[in-house]
């Protein structure tokens, strides 16, 4: 019986939380979410051998270019910062949603 290898799970949400935050336009915060999740699945691939290698460096580069892309926005229009700053609240409030989920935070009180 040959067990198939499991896809990192943090490799996989980085690269998904970047496609949806480049196709979505947020700013700030996801794109640094993406790239600390795609960060730690590339070294927690490297240190147990999971697949999903290919994920964890396409969401770094979109990651990274997304930032890059949003910096040269800023600079070439400074009008959007004010813009910039409201989508960055916005990007909090969903990352932090992410991670409470993903860590089955709830706010329900416990009996």
């Amino acid at each position: 019986i040959v067990l198939s290898e499991k896809t990192n799970g943090m490799a996989l949400a980085g690269f998904i939380v970047s496609i949806c935050s480049f196709l979505i336009d947020l700013a700030g915060i996801v794109p640094l979410t993406s790239l600390i999740l795609s960060i730690v699945g590339l070294t927690q691939i490297k240190k147990n051998g999971e697949k999903g290698k290919g994920f964890a460096i396409a969401g770094i580069i979109l990651s990274i270019l997304e930032v890059v892309i949003k910096v040269i926005i800023i600079i070439l229009c400074p009008s959007s910062f004010s813009l910039f700053i409201i989508s960055a609240a916005c990007d909090f409030i969903v990352t932090s949603t992410i991670f409470m989920v993903n860590y089955g935070f709830s706010f329900q009180r416990s009996a």
